[in-house]
């Protein structure tokens, strides 16, 4: 028995430090149900150390306290104690050199996998995120450091088994995430009932170890009559009740009584044991009260998501040491966005290692055409087209037009070549010249503009363009520029088909932003022309039949009386 107690000593402070460790972990990240709950472990591993030390004072015996104990809580996740053990302490200085090599011997390669993928899609979400709010710089970052994990993690897939994790290094990120639900409709919200904790069966005479069906009710209050409802029974030897059941509910999010509701309203929860029934299916059953507890909802008024631990108190309101841990849910908060900073310590393949490094400087542009001064020799500007009406300026012509100037043979009596015309030719070639100068320094502020133009995706409103440009990237040769322009078009195209799935774009106003889309491709293509571009203005006119093609597609549905979300889901 002494070995026994030793042994869940020994485990029980492991257990204590591993789960502070995690508490002050989420308390950095922000997330404090996360933290709250690992300090709950904690003060649980504390609470066995208590009755240990008790014992071995000899003020009571283990055979006496045994049932009291409580039972050792769940370890953080294997990943999560590889990072915390892994580590060094966060002192506000930046991370010394050696501590990749430090850290490498601690993380399996699997597990590394796994964190490199992780990270990665943290990136994406972020990228994704900072398009949406037109921070191109922020986006292009995280792309790349995205595209730096993935090649990371392929080449770490690649190592034969048993061969050691390369170095490492490690990089402080901060980034702005906003926690939504997208696996919830736009119109609805969830209710889930996560799991009781030390119910009170003792009081209602159950013996330990009997078999005991749970069941809770939940009433949230709004809509009437489908906005409550109760859990299957679920039967438990323990005083701990997993169950793991949701429940969606519909609403109105126009309506502005669900707002108010919301701000003033609360939702009730009770745990009840089950007793009798007839075919053990809970006919003529009676019921009794383990708790009852309640949530506020005006925290989905700025929080898409709700995860609560409530102490639940019985019919009296005396507490009565159980917990119910119950989350709700909707796809966004009701008044404003639920956006955090989260600042993270990311792990990387260092430099030279088995993935290259991608390059963390900003993008540079194909195509960065420098303004032409009017001084600027004609030859020496960077992007000039040449004049459609001339090439070079005139040269001087002589005085008299009955004789050509470059007559092989004139006679030595002839006075023709000997009075050539004063310079009074030259002032007007000069300033034919300038107003050459002049008209290819427009034509090229406008074709250097078509240019930054094609070069952009911001102006890509359709999808049939969008999926067309995804093709011709993708099938381009691997470069930053093409795989940034692949990425970027794939986000616009989720992006549209977003909007069009929750109500945001109609397809009327999809067909108008075409149109306008069209009448500005035709313009740049024109103007590509004019600067003997062909190739460009032709694929900008393979953009603008895609378009028609879109357009005249959505009129044919709005006249069938379709509402063409369909064909943009595809």
């Amino acid at each position: 028995m002494s070995s026994n107690i030793a042994a869940l000593e020994a485990a029980a402070r492991e257990r204590e430090s591993q789960c502070k460790l995690a508490a002050v972990y989420y308390k950095r990240k922000n997330e404090k149900t996360q933290a709250l709950e690992y300090l709950r472990r904690a003060k649980t591993c504390h609470d066995i150390l208590e009755h240990i030390e008790m014992v071995k004072e000899g003020v009571i015996e283990w055979a006496d306290i045994a049932a009291e104990v409580p039972e050792l809580p769940a370890a953080p996740p294997p990943l999560l104690l590889d990072e915390l053990m892994s580590a060094p302490p966060n002192t506000g200085s930046p991370t010394s050199p050696t501590a990749p090599s430090t850290a490498t011997p601690t993380i399996a390669v699997p597990a590394l996998i796994e964190k490199l993928k992780e990270q990665a899609a943290l990136a994406k979400t972020a990228s994704i995120y900072y398009l949406s709010k037109q921070k191109k710089a922020e986006a292009l970052k995280f792309g790349r450091l995205m595209k730096r994990l993935n090649q990371d993690a392929e080449s770490l897939a690649g190592l034969p088994a048993g061969a050691p994790a390369p170095p490492l290094e490690f990089e402080e990120v901060a980034f702005e995430q906003e926690n939504r639900c997208a696996d919830l409709s736009a119109n609805e919200y969830e209710v889930v009932i996560v799991r009781a904790s030390q119910l009170p069966f003792f009081k209602a005479g159950y013996a330990a170890g009997a078999s005991i069906p749970v069941v809770v009710t939940w009433d949230v209050g709004y809509p009437d009559g489908t906005g409550k409802g109760e859990t299957p029974a679920t039967s438990t030897t323990t005083s701990d009740v997993t169950f793991d059941r949701s429940f969606k509910i519909a609403i109105d999010r126009t309506n502005r009584g669900l707002q108010r509701h919301m701000e003033r309203r609360k939702a009730t929860f009770e745990v009840y044991y089950q007793t009798g029934g007839l075919l053990g299916l809970g006919f003529l059953s009676s019921r009794g009260l383990l708790g009852r507890g309640i949530v506020k909802l005006d925290g989905l008024l700025t929080k898409a998501e709700l995860v609560e631990t409530i102490n639940l108190v019985d019919d009296k309101r005396r507490p009565t040491g159980a917990t119910l841990q119950v989350k709700l849910r909707m796809q966004t908060p009701l008044v404003r966005s639920d956006v955090i900073i989260r600042k993270e310590r990311w792990t990387l393949l260092a430099a030279g290692s088995a993935a290259p490094s991608a390059p963390t400087s900003p993008a540079v542009s194909v195509l960065a055409p420098t303004p032409i001064s009017p001084a600027a020799s004609p030859a020496s500007a960077p992007i000039r087209p040449p004049s459609p009406a001339k090439a070079s300026p005139p040269p001087p012509r002589p005085a008299s037009p009955a004789r050509p100037a470059n007559n092989p043979a004139p006679t030595p009596s002839a006075p023709a070549p000997a009075k050539p015309a004063a310079p009074s030719p030259a002032p007007p070639a000069a300033s034919d010249a300038v107003a050459d100068d002049s008209a290819a320094s427009a034509v090229s502020a406008e074709l250097q503009a078509t240019l930054a133009w094609l070069e952009s995706t911001d102006h890509l409103v359709s999808c049939l363009v969008l999926e067309h440009e995804i093709k011709a990237a993708s099938a381009a040769p691997s470069s930053d520029e093409s795989q940034s322009r692949a990425f970027f078009c794939q986000t616009k195209l989720n992006m549209l088909q977003v909007q069009v799935s929750v109500g945001a774009l109609t397809m009327p106003a999809y067909a108008a932003q075409l149109r306008a889309a069209i009448a500005e491709a035709k313009r740049h293509a024109l103007a590509l022309k004019r600067g003997n571009m062909v190739q460009d203005a032709v694929r900008v006119l393979r953009w603008v039949k895609l378009m028609e093609q879109e357009v005249g597609e959505i009129e044919q549905m709005l006249a069938e009386g379709g509402d063409g979300e369909e064909g943009m889901d595809e």
